[in-house]
């Protein structure tokens, strides 16, 4: 994995040798990240695989949010989702 800014790589290893999906923490909202895999075992180390590079969730843009109709008891609120679609 990379640090989001294309800067140096980190390696996390895994030793169970049936794993085959990995969680990677601490991202930060917004940044891209590269992910390689590559295995290494007694008998000699592979290459690396393609360079997937994937976006952490952001915090969504905020809605729109207006006033469709009011009265004295009661006010009626509509809402479109922020420029991102969130």
């Amino acid at each position: 994995t990379d640090d989001g800014n294309n800067g140096p790589w980190s390696i996390d290893t895994i030793t169970d040798t049936t794993q085959r999906t990995f969680t990677k923490y601490g991202l930060s909202a917004g940044l891209y990240y590269r992910f390689k895999v590559q295995v290494v075992s007694e008998v000699g180390t592979s290459a690396s695989s393609p360079i997937a590079t994937f976006v952490a969730a952001a915090t969504p843009d905020p809605p729109t949010v207006s006033v469709t109709s009011s009265s004295n008891i009661q006010i009626d609120l509509a809402w479109s989702p922020g420029s991102d679609g969130g």
